[in-house]
């Protein structure tokens, strides 16, 4: 009885060793993990020039860009605040506040090189405020969309939070609900019948300025 006892505790021992060196040999052999997403801070300065679309009508539109975030790898997530003159039949201004999302579709350099860029696209929405000096507003909801290259120069590229500094250039389409006209259906050249105004309003718009960004993480 007591080999038996034995024989028991015996197997019940090298049965836990066996599991031990199971255990370990799966941790061993797993995976790494992977390295975490770059993560920045990013701040952008501009002006944007273009023509604004308003129903029958169109304004030269020049203002500047104030956008912040936070970038994630190769997305931007940017908020943003602009500020436009307009030049039409009567002056005014806008104000518009938006959210948009930049990709780099292609990286140029790499995070180590003293210099860096993107090809990037972007996307986005946001609402104007339309205010006429002669009276009236105009609110609107809108969506944006564009592309544009980004150039960074990197500074302290060794440290743990490279700062990273420099121009970019986009072009952007505005597009957004036209106000309400009452103007009757018309020919406004050669057609085969009249037509009202279109209800969409596109309006394109050159973006150029200077990027500041920071690694946070």
């Amino acid at each position: 009885m007591k080999q038996a006892n034995t024989s028991v505790l015996a197997f019940f021992v090298a049965s836990l060793g066996l599991l031990a060196s199971a255990s370990a040999n799966t941790i061993a052999i797993s995976a790494p993990p992977e390295d975490p997403i770059p993560k920045r801070v990013e701040f952008d300065i501009g002006m944007m020039v273009g023509s604004l679309d308003l129903g029958t009508t169109s304004a030269d539109a020049t203002g500047i860009v104030l956008s912040a975030g936070m970038r994630l790898g190769e997305l931007s997530l940017l908020a943003e605040f602009n500020h436009f003159s307009l030049q039409a039949s009567e002056l005014g201004s806008m104000n518009r506040v938006g959210a948009v999302a930049r990709y780099s579709i292609v990286p140029l350099g790499d995070e180590e090189s003293f210099a860096t860029g993107d090809l990037w696209v972007e996307a986005g929405a946001g609402y104007e405020h339309i205010n006429w000096r002669r009276g009236g507003v105009l609110d609107r909801p809108d969506m944006a969309l564009g592309f544009g290259w980004q150039g960074n120069f990197v500074m302290d590229a060794k440290s743990d939070h490279p700062r990273y500094f420099g121009p970019y250039f986009a072009m952007r389409a505005l597009v957004a609900p036209g106000p309400p006209s009452d103007v009757a259906a018309v020919c406004g050249g050669p057609c085969g019948r009249a037509t009202t105004p279109s209800a969409t309003d596109v309006s394109f718009m050159f973006h150029m300025g200077v990027n500041w960004g920071r690694t946070s993480f």
